[in-house]
Formats: structure tokens, C-alpha cells, sequence
């Protein structure tokens, strides 16, 4: 987003102000934003505090006339179709989102993906070895060796089919639509559960079962739809992508480095308290290589 923001994060009470924000990503927040409840106050406040920082940041480049070959001067940069600029306050919002966007959701499924491969029996073998053949000791790991690991991405798929970060996803109808005896008005709030449709036995045969060859045999190809771990359709996540990218890097590198091992050798438990579900305290054990 841009030097001087970078430079914000690394000073001051920035991140104190973003874990406000952090801490309202809760189902209660999430359901009754506007409840004078104090994680939302704090929320409040901080969002204020935060917008500050930003705006001041914005003032000095439209000041002094400076431009970043970044996403902060991309905003600053674009208009509404009708000619419109954004406000400070706009993209403020915009930069907080960004900040905010696949953190939590990628750090929870690199959580849940490392606690399955190290307590399911033969996972790690077989991911080691992926590893060590794609890339041989002394060799670095590129964009190209990522996409020549199918087990460690069956593994990354499988994960999210059991514990996908966003357990409820939510659309409008924007046209009345009838499916089987049921008439679903427009305007009606359609929630879809991840959790619920990956369980689906007659999709996903023993579904508790972390099976990372299922996707071999295509179970989630069997019906449009039966995987929805980054949504689907027109408004599908972005960040699918990336977050493929990102989170089996971490873990090549981790492995890699380091001997890890989860201490109590079971998988924990899911914390449903959250708006992005989470493993429940995982300890692990982990030495230098």
C-alpha cells in the first residue's frame, strides 16, 4: 500500500488501533454491528483513529504532488463511473480492507492445514517427500514447483473442505426463483453453509474423514457447486489464488527448516465463537534443522 504506510504500521499505536478492529470480527459484531457494546466502541473509536492516520498520509501526497507505484495512489488515483473521485474517507476504508482482506483467513487455514498434516497417519510422509522431490535440498522454491505439489494441494483443498474459515456465506435474491417446492422471493437473504455442504455423504463419501485423493477421484467435481470453500460464481473470492500461493510457501519453508510436530499428536477443536473458526489453542513442538 505504499511506504509511508508501511512506515504507520511499524510505529505508533497502529497496531494496537488494528487489533481493535481485529477483535469486532466476532459472530455478535458481525450480526449487531451497531450494539453500544464495548468491542464495537473500541472499534469505532480506533476505525476513526485509523482513518486519521491515512488521511494524513493522503494530504502530504496531494500536497507536496508525491506518487507511489502503489495501491494507496491507485485509489487516490480512480473515479466513480461518474467522474467522481474517492474521498479521503473512502479510500481510507479501502486501504483497512485490504489489511483486513485473507488475513485471518489464510492464517487460520495454515493453522488447520499444518495440524492435519502432522496428526494424519502418513500425510506428512507423503508431503515431505512431494517436497523433497519437487524441490531438492539446496534448490529454491519458485511459483512453477508450487504447481508440480498435487498432494500438498489436495491437502490444502481437503483442509478447507472440513474447516473452511467462513462457515456461512450470504446472497441476495435478485429475482424471485423456485426451487423444488419452494419460492424464494426477491430481496430474501439466502445463507449457505461451507461446513454444512462439504459433509454432504452422498458428495463427499465418509465425509469426517480427512482424505486428501478425493480430489484425484474429482468428488468435488460430482455436482455444480459441491465445493464452496472461496464461494462461487460471479462473486467467488479474489484471493483464491493468492491464498493458494501463500499458504503452502509458508508451509514448504516451515517444513523445510524446521522439525515440526503437534504435541497433544490430535487434531484440536474448532472455536465456532469466531467469525473466522479457528483451532482452538494448537501446541506444537518445533527444532531448527
Amino acid at each position: 500500500q505504499g511506504d509511508e504506510i508501511r512506515s504507520a504500521l511499524q510505529a505508533g499505536p497502529f497496531s494496537r488501533l488494528m487489533g481493535d478492529l481485529d477483535r469486532a470480527l466476532s459472530a455478535i459484531s458481525y450480526f449487531f454491528p451497531y450494539w453500544p457494546l464495548p468491542v464495537n466502541l473500541r472499534r469505532d473509536k480506533a476505525r476513526k483513529e485509523i482513518v486519521k492516520i491515512f488521511q494524513n498520509i493522503i494530504s502530504k501526497r496531494e500536497s507536496t504532488g508525491t506518487r507511489g507505484e502503489d495501491m494507496l495512489q491507485v485509489f487516490m488515483d480512480s473515479a466513480y463511473t461518474d467522474g467522481r473521485k474517492l474521498t479521503h474517507d473512502e479510500i481510507a476504508g479501502l486501504c483497512v480492507a485490504l489489511m483486513l482482506a485473507g488475513q485471518h483467513t489464510s492464517n487460520v487455514t495454515s493453522a488447520w492445514l499444518g495440524s492435519y498434516i502432522m496428526t494424519q497417519p502418513g500425510v506428512k510422509q507423503r508431503v515431505l517427500a512431494e517436497m523433497n522431490s519437487v524441490v531438492p535440498a539446496g534448490s529454491e522454491l519458485d511459483f512453477n514447483a508450487l504447481k508440480n505439489m498435487p498432494y500438498l494441494n489436495n491437502c490444502l483443498k481437503e483442509t478447507l473442505r472440513l474447516n473452511p474459515p467462513i462457515v456461512i456465506v450470504q446472497r441476495y435474491a435478485e429475482v424471485d426463483f423456485h426451487y423444488k417446492d419452494y419460492t424464494v422471493p426477491k430481496g430474501t437473504l439466502i445463507a449457505v453453509s461451507p461446513t454444512v455442504a462439504h459433509r454432504l455423504e452422498e458428495i463427499f463419501p465418509n465425509p469426517e474423514h480427512f482424505d486428501p485423493d478425493r480430489f484425484d477421484r474429482k468428488e468435488d467435481k460430482a455436482k455444480q457447486y459441491s465445493y464452496i470453500a472461496f464461494s462461487a460464481g460471479r462473486h467467488a473470492c479474489i484471493g483464491e489464488q493468492f491464498a493458494n500461493v501463500q499458504i503452502k510457501t509458508v508451509w514448504f519453508y516451515l517444513f523445510r527448516n524446521y522439525e515440526i510436530e503437534m504435541v497433544s499428536g490430535k487434531m484440536p477443536e474448532p472455536d465456532y465463537t469466531t467469525m473466522i473458526v479457528s483451532p482452538i489453542k494448537p501446541l506444537i513442538s518445533y527444532k531448527k534443522i
